[in-house]
């Protein structure tokens, strides 16, 4: 059982007798009292001037609000406890433990939730657009459900946004197709064993087929259920197309990523640029990654003011704090569908400019023994689709656009960006 269910279960279940015998259990431990005051204490003094602690309620206060309020801060409590049981490797006394312990799990930031109905094999499926993957992801229960199993020597190491590295068991191909649509093709995907979705479509997979433009109406919004819980981040792999930005008159290179329930900036980020990171406890939420493990964000900063850099539009928003992100800047898919931002904003969008060799920018390793051949470019695959639906003229326009865009994005960012040869 996963730890956020747990909390839910002892949350759900906190009744006041059953609290108040967990009152009297704090209070014969003092050193059980500073550990928890100190763990509370960051929720600032308004909060506690509104909110009293469950030691320390107010006598004056009517029976309703006390017990109401009695509830809420036991509940905190043992949201703290569940997580020091589970993490014992870490020494929870300190200070600092305080940046790690997620003390709310609330909706997701959210409003909506994107997919593309189609078909994989003999399966219907809702599969998640996501321009933050650089390979298209299959769960092995989908695979084992279609009876495909993985090409030799094909398993990888594919990168998380946290630094960590997850295992796929192989390459293989599946017959797909875009919802009522006729064309079938076979598709190539990794298998990831704990995926949170049974098809990830992959950011050069949804370019090559222009799904996220001309095709957009394949793209189905619907609005979130509410008792959704989890914010997503699904960056896989290492994602070459950013959106070049001045973030408070400085330039950026952020990350679309339309698998991303949340707008997110690493800790070092906001470090660097002198941002004002809240660190209450509110703002401390799980993150789902895309192979089912869990991260926490570590703070929320307000009011970042930035600016598109072709068009000049700015947009001020807010964004949460993530301690080991391996990039600067991440936007979610409620922010790019909202503004539309893959067609009114593409000429703000580029290569990165630390762009490298095609084995190194996916930062997927083969594994085994003996020698093994590069990876394929991922976008040569998606190539090979958008060929079977446009000429060969348009193909090569999409092979080019890369070096064009490569000009724009190594370059002084101008007051007004030099046009590009489509």
């Amino acid at each position: 059982m996963s730890l956020a269910k747990q909390i839910d279960l002892l949350s759900d279940a906190a009744s006041p007798s059953n609290l108040s015998r967990l009152s009297r259990a704090l209070e014969s431990s003092g050193y059980m009292q500073h550990v928890i005051r100190s763990l509370l204490q960051r929720q600032g003094d308004e909060d506690r001037n509104n909110q009293p602690s469950l030691v320390k309620a107010h006598g004056c206060l009517a029976l309703k609000d006390r017990t109401a309020r009695w509830i809420h801060d036991a509940k905190r409590m043992i949201t703290i406890l569940v997580y020091i049981s589970q993490s014992r490797n870490l020494d929870w006394r300190k200070d600092t433990f305080c940046l790690n312990v997620p003390l709310n799990f609330p909706r997701s930031t959210s409003r909506c939730t994107y997919s593309i109905a189609a078909k994989a094999g003999t399966e219907f499926i809702e599969a998640l657009p996501d321009t933050g993957a650089q390979v298209n992801i299959i769960s092995a229960r989908l695979a084992q459900k279609l009876r495909l199993e993985p090409q030799s020597q094909t398993e990888r190491l594919i990168q998380l946004p946290t630094g960590g590295q997850v295992e796929s068991p192989g390459r293989l191909e599946v017959p797909f197709t875009f919802g009522e649509e006729d064309k079938v093709t076979n598709l190539e995907c990794f298998i990831l064993p704990h995926s949170t979705h049974d098809l990830i479509l992959s950011g050069p997979f949804l370019r090559a087929t222009e799904t996220l433009t001309k095709y957009r109406n394949r793209i189905v919004t619907d609005f979130r259920h509410k008792k959704s819980r989890r914010i997503g981040l699904r960056l896989l792999g290492s994602t070459r197309r950013c959106l070049q930005v001045l973030i408070d008159g400085q330039p950026v290179e952020a990350l679309p990523d339309t698998g991303s329930d949340v707008m997110v900036m690493s800790y070092a980020y906001a470090l660097s640029r002198g941002f004002n990171i809240d660190e209450d406890f509110q703002h401390f939420h799980v993150v789902e990654l895309a192979d089912g493990s869990e991260s926490f964000t570590c703070g929320l900063v307000r009011g970042v003011e930035w600016t598109f850099v072709a068009s000049r539009q700015r947009v001020k928003c807010d964004f949460y704090v993530l301690q080991d992100l391996c990039t600067d800047v991440v936007l979610s898919n409620d922010f790019l569908f909202g503004l539309d931002v893959f067609s009114k904003q593409s000429d703000s969008l580029s290569e990165l400019s630390d762009s490298r060799d095609s084995s190194e920018l996916l930062l997927i390793s083969l594994k085994g023994k003996g020698q093994s051949k590069s990876p394929r470019h991922e976008d040569s695959a998606n190539i090979d689709f958008a060929r079977e639906y446009w000429p060969n003229s348009i193909v090569a326009t999409i092979l080019t656009r890369g070096s064009t865009r490569w000009t724009l994005a190594n370059k002084k960012l101008p007051e007004e960006p030099n046009s590009r040869d489509e």
